[in-house]
């Protein structure tokens, strides 16, 4: 059923050709959180479709999407049910497309609420099945880590897939975003945005590049970049990069205190981070100390509207 969206409210399959330039997929119900802190990510979800000549989607009031969900969550260990509920909720994305001029693709919180895509996993070498994160057992993603599944969403933003042996590959179109994980972390994520002028962050002054290992010769040719890109307004160009052929024991190859140091003490507007990560740590150039996950998150170290990336 097709019905037209009024205003900013969360449309239910509300589709209607009103030259939007985004789709913003929500389903609240599936998220964590209270009432009220659900309703103020509301809120924010409007102002910012509002910003970006958006629309948000409460893709649970589907009529398909819900029955997909409900087999899903009760098939945990079929990583497939997942996939029918990522497809149904593509088919909306497909069909604002057609009737709108659709940019860009936001994605409202976790895997268990606007699921990924799960591709087989065809390598020899480090297969999925090979990955043991902190996941609980009993869970769709621990189903997808054991059964050799990659989790991607570029499928909500394309238009054409190829099909090759037993997998299908999306090509990607459009920009999918995601904002996780609660409401008060993704009202937070979009705070930010909206204190950007028209999205576009100010112009940065300062970086931080890392490396080490394979990864060296690649931090080299972005610290490159980066300085040149910065050029005289650079406050701040720093770099940890150990050479490819030095020993862990080598006094070049840096510590998870040195990382600590560069990052956690001082704000950089542009950090490319390269090396050796696990689902909550980092591990340093000397092969042999970590920086935890949760030592950034606890830090008070400003990091809103940096751009953090990495191989």
């Amino acid at each position: 059923q097709i019905r037209a969206c009024t205003g900013s409210s969360v449309c239910a399959l509300g589709i209607t050709d009103a030259d939007f330039n985004t789709i913003i997929l929500a389903d609240l119900a599936r998220m964590e959180g209270t009432a009220g802190q659900k309703a103020a990510l509301l809120t924010q979800l409007n102002t910012l479709a509002t910003a970006v000549n958006g629309v948000v989607v409460n893709v649970g009031a589907d009529a398909r999407v819900a029955a997909a969900n409900t087999q899903a969550d009760t098939s945990f260990e079929c990583p497939f049910a997942k996939n029918l509920v990522a497809a149904s909720i593509k088919g909306i994305v497909d069909a604002y497309r057609d009737v709108n001029p659709i940019q860009y693709v936001v994605v409202v919180g976790n895997d268990n609420v606007i699921p990924f895509f799960r591709h087989p996993d065809n390598a020899l070498l480090a297969n999925e099945q090979n990955y043991v994160p902190p996941v609980r057992d009993n869970t769709a993603s621990q189903a997808s880590l054991k059964f050799g599944y990659v989790l991607g969403q570029d499928a909500y933003g394309s238009s054409v897939s190829i099909s090759y042996k037993v997998n299908v590959f999306p090509i990607p179109a459009l920009p999918v975003g995601r904002l996780v994980e609660t409401p008060t972390e993704v009202i937070g994520m979009i705070n930010a945005f909206l204190a950007t002028g028209d999205g576009v962050v100010d112009t940065p002054t300062s970086s931080l590049v890392t490396g080490y290992d394979f990864l060296e010769d690649a931090a080299n040719a972005v610290q490159t970049e980066l300085v040149a890109g910065l050029g005289s307004t650079a406050t701040a160009t720093d770099t940890l990069i150990a050479p490819r052929d030095a020993s862990p024991l080598d006094p070049q190859a840096w510590t998870a205190n040195q990382l600590r140091a560069a990052l956690l003490t001082n704000r950089h507007d542009l950090i490319y981070l390269a090396g050796h990560f696990s689902a909550s740590s980092t591990l340093a150039a000397d092969y042999t100390t970590r920086m935890l996950a949760n030592e950034l998150t606890a830090s008070s170290v400003n990091l809103v509207n940096s751009i953090v990336y990495s191989a």
